[in-house]
């Protein structure tokens, strides 16, 4: 947990989520995986980011896989944000 952490604060999603304002709930995970099926698309990885929050009204778990994307520190880290910000603002709000 406490490495998952550091994703957010310090590694590969520290940019993603720097202004973040519940970024010490969230515990996250970046990831490629190779595609070597397409040949549009060759050497051109699947971006994925995993994400729970922990101590939130009514935690979540998000995951998001975007094809051809690159690094999952991008755009699939920057889509699970977004998820992230929504949950946990109606969450505090009841």
């Amino acid at each position: 947990e406490k490495a998952m952490h550091l994703v957010i604060t310090e590694g590969t999603a520290k940019t993603t989520f720097k202004n973040f304002p519940y970024k010490d709930k969230i515990f996250g995970k970046t990831g490629t995986a190779e595609n070597g099926k397409s040949k549009e698309f060759k050497g051109v990885e699947d971006g994925w980011f995993v994400a729970y929050t922990k101590g939130i009204n009514r935690d979540i778990i998000v995951s998001v896989c975007i094809r051809y994307s690159g690094t999952g520190g991008g755009h699939s880290a920057k889509v699970a944000r977004e998820v992230l910000r929504l949950w946990i603002e109606q969450s505090l709000q009841k």
